[in-house]
């Protein structure tokens, strides 16, 4: 069973270095721009892309690296460690697994959401009023309450069961696939 925690441990991180990191950072960059400035600079996804690696360089898409490999590294570890303690006779079909994997989902979401805001403004526009994610995280708390920990905790909630739903429900489908070829146990 520990073996699904390290394997999501490890394989979240290699998510957070390579994918999640400058993607979330462009991301949210481009969300701020449209949503929270009186004129948008960015024309779309690729011109706001090259506008912000060549006005910022390539290292700042990797702003809110720490606060991404714990988020995504814990909540992947989390969700395979909680998919995997569940009895497998509860997961061993499709729906089974689905619902298993929602729930591992889930509570993922509520343990780390966290972690979501403060890598979210540390990546955002505004990133320049934190020193740190230490420091991001004590200004959420002193200015809006633990509650500001967990903005938008219902649609991440909403998306993430689906997701984990989703990638559990294939993930054993795939691996039966594979079994018929050869055995990956």
């Amino acid at each position: 069973k520990s073996k699904g925690f390290v394997a999501g441990l490890g394989a979240g991180t290699m998510e957070a270095i390579f994918v999640t990191t400058p993607q979330e950072t462009i991301k949210v960059k481009l969300i701020h721009d449209q949503f929270l400035s009186e004129k948008p600079r960015f024309k779309g996804f690729f011109h706001g892309v090259a506008t912000i690696v060549r006005e910022e360089g390539l290292a700042q898409c990797y702003r809110g690296l720490a606060p991404t490999i714990l988020k995504v590294s814990t909540a992947q570890a989390t969700r395979f460690g909680i998919f995997n303690a569940i009895p497998f006779e509860y997961r061993k079909s499709p729906g089974g697994a689905a619902l298993s994997g929602a729930f591992a989902g889930g509570i993922s979401v509520i343990i780390f959401q966290w972690i979501d805001v403060v890598k979210s403004r540390m990546q955002g526009l505004e990133a320049h009023k934190y020193r740190n994610s230490i420091d991001c995280f004590f200004k959420i708390i002193n200015k809006e309450g633990v509650a500001g920990l967990y903005k938008g905790v219902a649609p991440r909630l909403t998306r993430v069961c689906c997701e984990v739903a989703i990638t559990m429900s294939l993930y054993g489908e795939v691996v039966k696939f594979l079994n018929s070829i050869w055995i990956t146990d």
